[in-house]
């Protein structure tokens, strides 16, 4: 849809993108035409399908954490929140910063922070879920421990 949309506009001759990738808002910034439509429609898009997912996910951590706190050892418990918080951290930080990235109202600075949350939401979110899961494991952990061991050692005079 937003390529049929973004088709029909007319774009300076000379346009270089002031961005990490083509993203919908910054194409809309290099166009001569009217593209207040498009805009709102990202914006629309962005809500529905924004806060949609992130209301239902955290109605789900709602329930986990009732079912949590139901748990009689206290150790349970803790071994739950762990497993259960580094997945919403990733979860969030993945979808709150796709949702200020395609609703946040423009600003003088809009596109340097369009770039650093593009580069959370692109780089450093992917780059986190795997790391995340890892360190959960205690033989990855071990390895970690061993590392940074030798590391000190070697540093030591």
């Amino acid at each position: 849809m937003y390529v049929l949309l973004i088709s029909k506009l007319s774009f300076y001759s000379s346009s270089e993108i002031n961005h990490f990738f083509c993203h919908m808002k910054t194409i809309l910034d290099i166009s001569c035409s009217d593209s207040s439509g498009i805009a709102v429609l990202i914006n629309v898009d962005g809500i529905v399908l924004g806060f949609f997912p992130l209301i239902l996910i955290l109605t789900s951590y709602i329930y986990i954490l009732s079912t949590v706190m139901k748990i009689n050892t206290s150790s349970g418990r803790l071994k739950a929140f762990s497993k259960c918080s580094s997945h919403l951290i990733v979860v969030l930080l993945f979808c709150l910063t796709s949702l200020t990235l395609n609703i946040k109202p423009e600003s003088r600075f809009s596109q340097e922070q369009d770039k650093l949350l593009s580069m959370l939401y692109i780089g450093v979110v992917p780059m986190l879920n795997p790391l995340v899961y890892s360190l959960r494991n205690k033989e990855v952990l071990k390895v970690i421990k061993k590392y940074f061991k030798t590391l000190t050692n070697v540093f030591v005079f």
